[in-house]
């Protein structure tokens, strides 16, 4: 088998699952085969028996439903790899605009610190400590998540902080931002999961509650009193959840009370500062 025959056999295979099965077999090759990507568009290669029972047991894995990130063991989020795989939240690129909204409100105010809550991966926190130059503290319940975080730290020489910890238990530590992609799926969103957001675990995907939105009560009030006054306090939420965490947020006494669209247009961030003179600081 050569990789022309290969990308076809794959595109077969993977056409009735997925919109974009080109670029997966592209993917798939370039793990399996050690190709580049010039390599597998432009050169005709000769797969080695044992590429190509790597990359057809990798192929059936794929038509089974699981992720391409977790057959790769790693993906790219603002420019950097991550390794990733069962047990923790895939990076995606919805999530980068949290990451530029928090990068901008730190240019315009000023930041030394931050917290990365419910980090997974890290991605979010070692993005924003890699681009700001600051230390970052990321909180990370799961176990198994909380080794790629660990991994993900080191493969990119962030200054990162990895803390094991169950953000909706209490807050600790004083910082100038915080920013968080917390569960937020709804009981009703739970049970009509696409087949291979199912591979990842629920802990980080269900918010909780009826209307997903558990992490972003608790977070508010307990770890308000853990952001310093002028502080950011920045979410990704998912669609349609903006009223309902900007009204959290101003229960608690958030001002400045803003949010951020996705490339699709989807309201995906929600930010806000805490008062300069806030009574409870």
């Amino acid at each position: 088998m050569d990789t022309k025959e290969a990308y076809q056999i794959g595109c077969k295979a993977l056409s009735s699952i997925s919109d974009s099965a080109s670029f997966e077999v592209f993917e798939l090759l370039r793990f399996c085969a050690d190709l580049s990507k010039t390599d597998v568009l432009c050169n005709i290669k000769q797969l080695s028996d044992q590429q190509k029972k790597v990359f057809l047991a990798c192929l059936d894995r794929r038509a089974n439903g699981e992720p391409l990130q977790y057959i790769v063991g790693e993906w790219s989020f603002f420019g950097r790899e991550y390794k990733v795989g069962p047990g923790v939240l895939i990076p995606r690129a919805d999530t980068e605009v949290l990451v530029e909204t928090a990068i901008s409100c730190a240019r315009q105010s000023g930041v030394n610190n931050a917290a990365d809550l419910c980090a997974g991966s890290g991605c979010i926190g070692i993005s924003l400590s890699c681009e700001l130059d600051i230390p970052v503290d990321c909180y990370e319940k799961s176990e198994d998540a909380f080794s790629y975080l660990q991994e993900n730290i080191k493969k990119n020489s962030a200054d990162c902080k990895a803390v094991l910890w169950d953000v909706c238990a209490e807050s600790t530590g004083m910082y100038d931002m915080i920013v968080s992609n917390p569960p937020y799926l709804t009981k009703a969103d739970m049970e009509d999961l696409q087949r291979e957001v199912s591979f990842e675990p629920a802990m980080a995907l269900y918010g909780e509650a009826e209307d997903g939105l558990s992490f972003y009560r608790t977070i508010t009030k307990r770890w308000k009193s853990s952001l310093k006054p002028g502080g950011w306090l920045l979410y990704e939420i998912g669609m349609g959840q903006h009223d309902d965490v900007a009204a959290i947020l101003e229960q608690n006494g958030f001002i400045e009370i803003c949010t951020e669209k996705d490339l699709c247009g989807i309201i995906r961030v929600v930010f806000a500062r805490r008062a300069e003179e806030d009574i409870n600081a």
